[in-house]
């Protein structure tokens, strides 16, 4: 069997198990595919009659976006290790801690803080960010050989990953390339037939890359499409005694059946009423020409990006003439349905000049740049007129203003100039840095005129030692300062009738060492962070600014080996001046860990690379941010905490050659330490369960 028959063979048979519920036929199949691979191992790099190798790793380099921009390419090798094969948060496009509503491809939000520091317009609806890929830092490829790759990840729960990539170079200073994913989960709450589907995910992604002969040009381009389709349940719903409810959910019984658990937004029968639905196309294109040398180089970037969000529910339910589902706090527009649109886009031209020097040990970098943004966002929603009478004979009435249809329209097309024209914001921007030996400076600066938003950041380093300060001052999202749908409205923009949100200025101070000690490596990192107006959503949903916050951050990690046993353990310490009030915007655990010991070998005459180990995940208890499916967003509540809880995962990963597979049993300790535990309020996370990988790498 060729080497491109039994490619193409199993990426087909692992596309059609990715629609297989997770039972014993699936797993079989994987197990399949697995001895399929096998053979592949030994032929997965291009060898002379000499068995020389030819092709391979060392062949075949990633080039990022960044690093053509600064005119200063240095290729690294692509990924062959075992090391963040087992671990699901590297699955992904963002490997940060994340509060997500329990399953892969949920709804999710930063877990510690990140200091926002993109100013001007932007969108806001960032809960779907995790699984779309970012045109900006995409690898490109400079490799000798044609080069193919993908990964598979199952869990017995119906979570699955699967990635497809190819990449060539049609001459030597020409690559083309394209990438497929798919994420998919099935429902562990109310999944009353066992086949239940909850999110279902794909990434198309197209790019090219080119380098002219004599090293002056250098352009990448990348197409990107995504589609996102997520079943909104509204969370475990409580009976008519919250108290009652809450005392079950605290001695951990309602962790036992999950699958019998009944929910706010689902019909009787068990099917699904809800979903958030999202689709992102973007067109990017980066490219730089010396002008003189690497002194002085021209660059270009142009970035087209479109979204369209919209969350339905074909049918709510109305008790005493309300919506029956806290999540709910109005109806507006129509009784029975939702049907709530945004269309935006978004088109950045991006030009400057760049350059960099090398003069005996120092290096010398600086960019300048004017950048210029146009924006426009559209918001529809369903509209019914008021007719007939309910079940009680009462004449139905919406709850707020009824607006008619067209009127609505053209008053939420508010970010549309006259004849529809593109709201263009500009903004002026530079960066500097200066390296000698083990001394450097960088500073970097962006201001958007005429607004006033500002980003300022500056970094020494000596040593091991490394000191900065980012000063950034940015306006509310879009999202922030306007929503109109069903069952939210509001309106924070200037010169209109609700009050305005201010914008929000962050100071951050912050001190990192990174030291190595033999076998041991030191990272530690303290920062001070300063907030003022902070835009936040409160306990009802809608924005607002806060008072002065402060955070108090403390990062630290520590790896070392003994002989063949490796150690790595990190935490991050957060403390809030507001301490547990509820006033306290910030919802952040004071403790967040991860620690891993593993061991690795080389066995079968180094034909095989393998590890065991076991890793364990701890969070604090804090009260964590309730999620609202109509608005895309996590907001304030003060009545429910999730408790402090651990996670011991326990893994076998091996490679062959150019194969790597893994076996996990994730939660090893569920029984221990409680039934199980929740991610958001309402929300549980999965059971015990066994997940299993596969990647597989050719470079021919």
């Amino acid at each position: 069997m060729s080497d491109l028959f039994r490619f193409l063979l199993v990426s087909r048979l692992l596309r059609r198990w990715l629609s297989l519920p997770p039972n014993r036929g699936s797993w079989l199949g994987l197990l399949t595919t697995l001895v399929l691979l096998l053979p592949l191992a030994a032929s997965a790099q291009i060898v002379d009659d000499s068995t020389k190798v030819l092709y391979g790793p060392k062949t075949t380099f990633i080039i990022r976006e960044a690093d053509v921009l600064r005119d200063t390419i240095t290729p690294v090798m692509v990924d062959t290790t075992l090391t963040r094969l087992p671990q699901q948060r590297y699955w992904l496009h963002d490997s940060t801690f994340q509060q997500d509503l329990g399953n892969l491809g949920t709804a999710t939000r930063p877990l510690l803080w990140q200091t926002n520091t993109q100013l001007g317009n932007r969108l806001g609806r960032n809960v779907f960010d995790k699984y779309a890929i970012n045109p900006a830092t995409i690898p490109y490829y400079d490799t000798r050989s044609p080069y193919s790759y993908f990964q598979f990840n199952l869990g017995s729960t119906g979570e699955s990953t699967f990635r497809l990539s190819y990449a060539r170079s049609v001459k030597k200073y020409f690559n083309v390339g394209a990438v497929y994913e798919r994420f998919t989960s099935t429902k562990t709450l109310a999944d009353v037939t066992g086949r239940n589907d909850l999110v279902r995910h794909t990434n198309v992604l197209v790019f090219m890359r080119y380098q002219s002969p004599n090293d002056r040009y250098h352009g990448l381009f990348n197409v990107t499409t995504a589609r996102h389709r997520a079943i909104e349940q509204g969370g475990i719903r409580r009976n008519s005694d919250p108290v009652a409810a809450d005392t079950l959910l605290a001695k951990g019984l309602l962790f036992l059946q999950p699958s019998t658990q009944s929910v706010w937004l689902q019909t009787a029968a068990g099917g699904a009423t809800a979903a958030n639905e999202e689709e992102r196309n973007n067109v990017h294109l980066a490219h730089t020409y010396r002008l003189l040398g690497q002194g002085l180089t021209a660059f270009h970037v142009l970035d087209y990006n479109s979204r369209r969000n919209r969350f339905y529910d074909n049918g709510i339910v109305r008790v005493g003439g309300r919506p029956e589902y806290p999540g709910y706090p109005n109806t507006f527009l129509n009784l029975t349905k939702t049907n709530d649109i945004a269309t935006y886009h978004q088109v950045e031209n991006t030009l400057g000049f760049l350059g960099t020097t090398v003069w005996k040990e120092s290096l010398v970098e600086y960019r300048v740049y004017a950048r210029r943004r146009d924006i426009s966002l559209r918001m529809e929603s369903l509209f019914s007129t008021i007719t007939g009478t309910d079940s009680a004979g009462r004449a139905p009435q919406l709850i707020g203003p009824a607006i008619p249809a067209t009127t609505r329209l053209q008053s939420i097309d508010t970010y549309r100039g006259a004849g529809n024209a593109f709201v263009g914001q500009i903004f002026l921007g530079g960066n500097a840095a200066f390296n000698y030996k083990q001394f450097a400076i960088q500073t970097e600066g962006e201001y958007l005129l005429p607004r006033g938003e500002y980003k300022v950041r500056g970094q020494a380093r000596l040593g091991p030692l490394t000191g900065e300060i980012l000063l950034v001052g940015y306006s509310p999202t879009l999202t922030q300062q306007l929503f109109s749908g069903n069952h939210f409205q509001w309106e924070y923009r200037p010169n209109k009738s609700d009050s305005t949100l201010d914008n929000t200025n962050v100071q951050q101070f912050s001190a990192h060492i990174s030291q190595k000690l033999g076998r041991h490596q030191f990272n530690a990192s303290g920062s001070f962070i300063s907030i003022l107006d902070l835009v936040y959503y409160g306990t009802d949903g809608k924005p607002r600014n806060a008072s002065a916050q402060q955070l108090y951050i403390l990062t630290a990690r520590h790896r070392f080996n003994y002989g063949k046993f490796y150690f790595d353990n990190q935490g991050t310490f957060t403390y809030s001046g507001q301490g547990t009030s509820d006033d306290d915007p910030i919802r952040i655990p004071e403790l967040v860990s991860l620690s891993r010991v593993y061991y690795q070998n080389e066995i079968f005459r180094k034909a095989l690379f393998g590890q065991i180990g076991a890793e364990m995940y701890y969070q604090s208890s804090y009260r964590a941010y309730q999620y609202s499916p109509s608005t895309q967003q996590f907001y304030l509540q003060n009545s429910f905490e999730i408790r402090n809880y651990p996670v011991i995962n326990v893994f076998l990963a091996a490679d062959v050659k150019t194969v790597g597979v893994f076996v996990k049993v994730a939660y090893l300790n569920q029984g221990l330490a409680g039934n199980g535990y929740f991610t958001t309020p309402y929300y549980t996370a999965q059971q015990r369960r066994i997940q299993f990988g596969i990647r597989w790498q050719f470079f021919n």
